[in-house]
């Protein structure tokens, strides 16, 4: 195949003992609906996507959750999504759909999601793959 240099975007989650561990390699940060507050909150992590150039340590860092808290995993494709326009959904964007999504089961955030980014393209073909991830500790 000849592949000259190959390099991909990764998040790794390990969910265990009343929180969550990540790390993250060129991905969007990871958000936390938080049941109580119904705010979000970004879990901030630097690091270039395997295979790059640079040479960031990786870290990861763990996350206390509480019952009913909702954590989505993201692709770039939705803040990233683009508009007729050319004008990106963005992340403070992609905060306020997910915020606006506190009650629905993870399946409905999905969909709810969908539904935002599909009003925001207003028929735009899509660019980049969306993918959700999307986890609510039991109550």
């Amino acid at each position: 195949m000849r592949l000259r240099r190959l390099s991909m975007a990764l998040t790794l989650a390990r969910f265990e003992d009343g929180g969550v561990r990540v790390a993250a390699a060129g991905m969007p940060p990871p958000l936390l609906l938080r049941a109580g507050s119904r705010r979000v909150e970004a879990i901030e992590l630097a690091g270039l996507p395997l295979g790059t150039a640079g040479h960031l340590p990786y870290r990861e860092t763990r996350v206390p959750l509480a019952p009913g808290d909702t954590v989505l995993l993201m692709s770039d494709g939705f803040p990233e999504r683009l508009d007729p326009d050319d004008e990106l959904f963005g992340y403070d964007r992609a905060e306020q759909a997910f915020a606006a999504t506190a009650g629905l089961p993870p399946t409905g955030v999905v969909a709810r999601l969908l539904e935002r980014q599909a009003e925001w393209s207003r028929g735009r073909p899509l660019d980049d793959d969306v993918t959700f991830v999307v986890v609510r500790v039991r109550e």
